[in-house]
């Protein structure tokens, strides 16, 4: 089988040779939403410093999964790096790169297990980013058969593995639902890929597919851990410094060699060798540490989570009447609130602006100032249905922008159409603002809405009562406890 370095170079060369570009520079492509283009440092000659110098022995998906359980890079996760136009951490770098690359937040693969019974039982397995990171540079050949990129488009993907599998659709069903080939399979079809740059409907998805081929070919370029040795002055890669490039040597050949104590006493000594290198211009502990937090945080699931539950407890409130549920769904509430803020907070900080300047931060900013405006409402009117919008807005929002893969995930540089006027940054703000008092409102309004047709005058009665109210039963008053305000009668039940 021939090495995976040649079979990644021959169709990535024909690949790019068709849009006329060069291996030294990503594609060029209009970025997504209203992000920056990619604008990375020019360290396009950089060695690999981990890469093999020979071919090496192949590893099984048993050895390697088993290797992946007893290392430890940690220590090398928080490594500072410069990522973008700011500094990071190479776990960010590490998570940026996989998520690009495989479509998912981890690499993942099956373990094939014989059974008694002569079936072969699946294993699916997840690695972490870090852990792939380093996998891609040290032991690039590995994945030569891997489902490993990532190919959005479903007519790209069902004509490539057609060609690939043309008599096995067994075989090809199994592939469509991964949603990733490999590079192999690429490298067979190269003359057939370049041929397709002349249909507009498949440019899109090659150019994602060439820049993620070019993210894995080239991920060493991202190693700019040497701090300058200036304010203000240029990181530096780590084959620069020949110490440090000892370091990265050594911990490849350990790795190919799948020695994990090995492997993890030369992470911790990296970790330990760069914040020395130029130490007054290298970035704070309480700085790295934050950003640890942040990505470790899984960017809001915990707080639509809880939105979620908080939703769901006041509506149950509602319709019950019973304080306890009431209390706990205000909980909730107020618990996602504070770590929605707590996240906002955070990536204000480590991206040195206000983060509502490209398409994920301005969701998760209008997102918080409308849950924000719902919480208070709820307080300041007494009515828990105020609550359940904000929980609802901010259930949906967040999970939207947290798993549909939208442009900003990552931490970058302001939005570049917002660079032009302060004008037009509030304006598109307020808008965005704007925005988020409809969905509020649209979410009382089906509450309402529901309770009318589906539930009738009591119905209507309990959406509109406020926090102390109990819901009135036939024939009688509401009954009201102390320190609350009730509700108008007209505003309770339609006009007859």
């Amino acid at each position: 089988m021939k090495p995976w370095i040649q079979i990644a170079s021959r169709w990535t060369a024909s690949l790019v040779a068709a849009l006329g570009l060069t291996l030294s520079a990503p594609a060029q492509t209009a970025p997504a939403g209203n992000e920056h283009p990619d604008q990375r440092l020019p360290v396009d000659q950089a060695p690999n410093p981990l890469a093999p110098a020979t071919s090496t022995e192949p590893v099984t998906r048993e050895q390697k999964w088993a290797f992946a359980r007893q290392v430890d890079l940690s220590p090398l996760s928080k490594v500072a790096v410069m990522t973008g136009s700011r500094v990071g951490i190479l776990d960010t770098v590490a998570r940026e790169l996989v998520r690009s690359v495989t479509g998912r937040h981890n690499y993942q693969d099956f373990l094939l297990t014989p059974g008694s019974d002569g079936e072969v039982e699946v294993e699916k397995v997840g690695y972490e980013p870090m852990f792939t990171f380093i996998d891609l540079m040290a032991d690039p050949a590995y994945y030569s058969n891997k489902p490993l990129l990532h190919v959005e488009l479903l007519d790209l993907r069902e004509e490539l593995l057609e060609r690939v599998f043309p008599d096995d659709a067994q075989e090809r069903e199994r592939w469509m639902m991964l949603t990733r080939v490999s590079p192999g399979m690429l490298a067979h079809q190269a003359g057939w890929l370049q041929s397709l740059f002349a249909d507009s409907h498949y440019t899109e998805a090659l150019g994602k597919l060439l820049q993620a081929v070019h993210a894995v070919n080239f991920a060493h370029q991202r190693l700019l851990l040497i701090a300058p040795d200036e304010s203000g002055g240029t990181w530096r890669h780590v084959s620069e410094d020949p110490q440090v490039a000892g370091l990265f040597a050594q911990l490849g050949e350990a790795w190919r060699a799948l020695d994990a104590e090995r492997v993890n006493a030369i992470a911790a000594e990296i970790a330990r060798t760069m914040p020395v290198v130029n130490q007054g211009h290298y970035p704070p502990t309480w700085r790295i540490d934050l950003e640890v937090i942040y990505n470790g945080s899984g960017k809001f699931m915990l707080g639509y989570t809880l939105y979620f539950a908080a939703a769901l407890a006041l509506l149950i409130a509602m319709g019950t009447g019973r304080p306890a549920i009431r209390w706990a769904g205000i909980t909730f509430l107020l618990a996602a609130l504070a770590i929605h803020a707590a996240g906002f907070v955070i990536r204000w900080i480590l991206a040195e602006r206000i983060p509502i300047q490209n398409q994920f931060e301005s969701m998760m900013g209008i997102c918080l100032g409308a849950t924000l405006f719902g919480t208070i409402a709820m307080f300041v009117r007494r009515q828990p249905i105020f609550g359940v919008a904000a929980a609802a807005v901010g259930f949906l929002t967040l999970m939207t922008a947290t798993l549909s893969g939208i442009p900003g995930q990552e931490i970058q540089r302001e939005a570049a159409i917002l660079n032009t006027s302060y004008i037009l940054f509030y304006h598109v703000n307020i808008v965005l603002f704007s925005y988020a008092l409809i969905a509020l409102g649209a979410v009382v309004s089906t509450v309402y809405l529901v309770a009318h047709y589906f539930g009738g005058e009591e119905s209507l009665r309990l959406a509109a009562a406020g926090v102390g109210e109990l819901p009135a039963s036939s024939g009688s008053e509401s009954a009201v406890l102390p320190n609350s305000t009730p509700a108008p009668a007209d505003r309770l039940l339609p006009r007859r």
